[in-house]
């Protein structure tokens, strides 16, 4: 697994794009943020509270794929660059902002909820403890899937989500078959997703009193469901283009940096 390609620092400006972000003020509880599909919210993706857990979850469903038709065929047969007619072609589906565009290679796995892979039912919990008013770890309310999770220090941990936005039953049985048989042959079938980095520290891990830090990108999928699930399936790798929101992410630039340099391992 690794980067091939990664423009740094570019920027967006767009005046009525299809995604934007949102955030929420419940008094007591701090920020809630939120990414929207065409002004509705589609998922939670975390507090501004650099000392609360790493969250996601599913709040709406968002039914259709976002690439632009006429990068469809290139996109079915895998990147291999990040080209300028790219860039061009989908910036006007992004909110106004600084991006790190990354193509990178990822072999995903499926997760779901409460099951032996889940992050909140297990990693999480060994630096937070279980949500004290619902007495269960947090439930995001959808099928993920995981790639990395790397070792950054003795008290920090990377880890990847793909998350999904398309309901499992929008999925074409015949169309994942046909991806697998592609990827079985040797193409990388490119996903194509909106993505952030949060930078979590708990104030005390629940199984010892040292601070432990949670470094977590989660990738947003805009198109390729079936390309994701047909690579689960498989164990196979396939590729990712990610625009990571640097202005959206609850990170600092090096944190964002560091996190961005572990693809590469």
């Amino acid at each position: 697994m690794s980067i091939y390609a990664i423009k740094n620092n570019h920027q967006i400006q767009s005046t009525d794009p299809i995604l934007g972000f949102e955030d929420e003020r419940l008094d007591g509880t701090g920020w809630f943020r939120f990414l929207t599909f065409e002004g509705k919210r589609a998922y939670m993706i975390g507090t501004c509270c650099e000392t609360c857990e790493f969250l996601f979850e599913r709040v709406g469903i968002y039914n259709q794929g976002l690439l632009p038709k006429e990068l469809s065929a290139l996109f079915k047969s895998g990147l291999h660059d990040i080209s300028e007619d790219v860039l061009k072609t989908v910036a006007p589906l992004f909110p106004s902002g600084t991006y790190e565009v990354v193509l990178q290679e990822i072999t995903p796995r499926k997760v779901r909820p409460q099951s032996v892979d889940d992050y909140f039912t297990n990693e999480q919990l060994t630096a937070w403890p279980i949500d004290f008013f619902w007495g269960l770890p947090h439930y995001p309310k959808v099928e993920y899937y995981r790639s990395r999770t790397q070792s950054i220090s003795a008290d920090e941990t990377f880890f990847e989500f793909i998350n999904p936005t398309m309901p499992p039953a929008s999925l074409n049985e015949e169309t994942v078959n046909l991806y697998q048989a592609s990827i079985t042959s040797g193409e990388k079938p490119t996903v194509f997703a909106i993505s952030v980095i949060d930078t979590k520290s708990s104030e005390s891990g629940s199984e010892s009193n040292l601070v432990k830090t949670h470094s977590c990108l989660s990738h947003y999928v805009l198109d390729g469901h079936h390309k994701l699930e047909a690579a689960a399936r498989l164990g196979a790798p396939i590729t990712v283009l990610s625009f990571v929101a640097k202005d959206r992410c609850l990170s600092h630039d090096e944190s964002v940096a560091i996190c961005l340099n572990l693809l590469n391992k």
